[in-house]
């Protein structure tokens, strides 16, 4: 599968309008009833989801979308994520991953090397229900943020960590049907990203 190939199946499976240079609004696909909730500034997105509610209530899985700044930039979004916790599958990817985090309780730093455009390997801890134990993962990484630890949660789980730096790179919650990724699974840089999606829409 080429690169405008894995974009087009990913497309059909998530609005990957990053990619496609958008980064404003709340998308839908009635089809896989999943909404795509992606950065744009508070007002804007206040009013649009305000006016998309009904598109919001009626899907199935939330995805908290990447984006510049850091979570608490986004208030409107983690009202999202707190009002559907426990509810809706939510899945984070990259700043919405630490958006998750964010709200519930993590402290989100400054780490000390910027990645952007980069691969690295990621291995599945044992924490994970999901993938394999210690099964590697090449994966690509846009981000400047990362998870402080120690990070306490009776129910989030890390289920991934970088190779090299040992820092968390994905987080499972089974009893809240919570999932996320520091990295970039939609990436041309992440190897078997598609199937990273699909385990996670089906899970």
């Amino acid at each position: 599968m080429d690169y405008e190939e894995k974009i087009k199946f990913l497309a059909s499976l998530l609005p990957l309008d990053e990619i496609r240079g958008k980064i404003i609004g709340l998308l839908t696909i009635p089809a896989q009833k999943i909404a795509f909730v992606l950065k744009a500034p508070a007002g804007q997105l206040a009013r649009l989801v305000d006016a998309q509610s009904k598109k919001l209530e009626n899907s199935n899985t939330i995805v908290l979308s990447p984006g510049p700044g850091s979570p608490k930039d986004y208030p409107i979004t983690s009202k999202i994520y707190n009002k559907y916790k426990g509810k809706k599958k939510l899945i984070g990817i990259c700043l919405g991953y630490q958006q998750i985090l964010f709200n519930e309780k993590g402290k989100i730093v400054q780490q000390k090397n910027i990645y952007h455009g980069y691969q690295s390997k990621v291995r599945v801890t044992n924490q994970s229900k999901l993938f394999n134990n210690n099964k590697i993962f090449k994966v690509g990484r846009y981000h400047s943020l990362k998870l402080f630890e120690p990070f306490v949660s009776n129910d989030i789980k890390i289920s991934m960590r970088c190779v090299k730096t040992n820092i968390p790179m994905g987080i499972e919650d089974l009893k809240n049907n919570i999932y996320g990724f520091q990295f970039h699974p939609e990436s041309f840089l992440t190897e078997n990203g598609n199937f990273i999606i699909k385990k996670i829409l089906s899970a």
